[in-house]
């Protein structure tokens, strides 16, 4: 019977197999992966880009031969052909799969949920776009969680969000409604941060959080910061009210728990998303010591320069906790690497312990009744 995706152990895997930049080829991890195959990042691309051409090509076919919804019958077409790569074909995360089933997804999605529009809508109609955000946040999340693929789960959730505010905003045209949207993006980050402690089967899970706690903060930042106004700089120095130091406080806030989560956990996504919120806060900021664009990004590029060469200097002289900058060697290296943990699972179960020897006479000193009890 064949899968219709990975199982968890299959794509742990994978990813190993991706880390090390070892083929799935490879007899020690062919034996694991279940024939699936995956595609490196620049070819990955590549084939994304080649699927988003194939799936123009379709609907353009579909128009031209006045079919009836024929948005609908491409999209069912081309999600039909990704299934069929997927599951016969053994593709995951190759690319033209993920194109394909999403376009085809937006298509259908386009074509059956929108309502009967006649005219697009205008920026003085909140709901027509909602309607359409909605429609598209339909198709990236099931693209996502189908493939799961941790850039459309995030592009979906970010959709959901605007969606929400535009739905709020069309029955009650508030003028501060950008700011429920900043606190959901803020609470979608803290759930995510909070999530990523659990210990998850899929790689993709992880990764699928991850984006959550490094995206949701910044798209945070922006509601707050209204970010068709964000050019001005705020003045501070006179407006020192709590809803103007919500701006940068909370994404200051948010970066000190990402910064101390990182720390305990040793991950990678607390971290940058930590170091996103301090450049959220200091780029609101900005407008406190008056000095020029140049000079802020002289003297801060500078200083996180300096910050980076001293770490990478010392983890790489010395392993700190675990964490060293020096990547984990490839070709033969790697593949002892993976020799080595396939060993517990190849090597053959420990024999047990020998059955007695058979005492004739019940004997127990050498045998055959020649015992010194009588």
């Amino acid at each position: 019977m064949r899968s219709f995706r990975p199982t968890p152990a299959e794509e742990r895997w994978l990813t190993v197999a991706a880390r090390l930049r070892v083929a799935e080829s490879v007899a020690p991890v062919n034996a694991r992966v279940g024939n699936w195959r995956h595609a490196r990042l620049a070819m990955r691309c590549a084939l994304f880009l080649l699927g988003v051409m194939a799936a123009l090509m379709a609907a353009t076919v579909c128009r031209l031969l006045f079919l009836p919804h024929a948005w609908g019958v491409a999209g069912l077409a081309l999600v039909v052909l990704a299934e069929v790569l997927i599951v016969r074909r053994r593709l995951f995360t190759c690319g033209i799969e993920e194109a394909l089933e999403l376009a085809g997804l937006l298509m259908l999605s386009f074509e059956f949920l929108l309502p009967r529009l006649t005219v697009l809508p205008h920026s003085g109609d909140p709901l027509g776009i909602a309607w359409y955000i909605w429609a598209t946040f339909a198709a990236f999340a099931a693209a996502g969680l189908r493939l799961l693929n941790s850039l459309f789960t995030t592009i979906a959730i970010l959709l959901a969000v605007l969606a929400t505010a535009f739905t709020i905003r069309a029955p009650w045209p508030l003028p501060g409604w950008d700011r429920p949207a900043s606190l959901l993006c803020y609470g979608l980050a803290l759930a995510a941060l909070a999530g990523g402690a659990r210990v998850l089967r899929r790689p993709a899970h992880d990764r699928m959080l991850d984006w959550l706690v490094v995206a949701m903060p910044v798209a945070g930042y922006l509601w707050a910061a209204r970010w068709p106004d964000l050019l001005p700089a705020h003045d501070y120095l006179r407006d020192h009210s709590l809803y103007a130091l919500y701006t940068p406080l909370a994404p200051l806030a948010l970066g000190i728990a990402a910064l101390v989560t990182g720390v305990r956990r040793r991950t990678h996504a607390p971290l940058m998303a930590a170091m996103l919120c301090v450049a959220c806060t200091a780029f609101e900021l900005r407008g406190l010591t008056g000095w020029s664009l140049e000079v802020r990004l002289i003297i801060w590029g500078v200083a996180l320069l300096l910050t980076s060469v001293a770490i990478d200097r010392l983890l790489m002289r010395q392993p700190h906790r675990g964490i060293t900058s020096r990547r984990i060697g490839t070709g033969p290296g790697a593949l002892d690497f993976l020799q080595l943990a396939l060993t517990p699972a190849l090597a053959p179960h420990a024999a047990g312990a020998p059955a007695a020897a058979v005492q004739g006479g019940g004997g127990e000193f050498g045998g055959g009744g020649a015992s010194g009890h009588y």
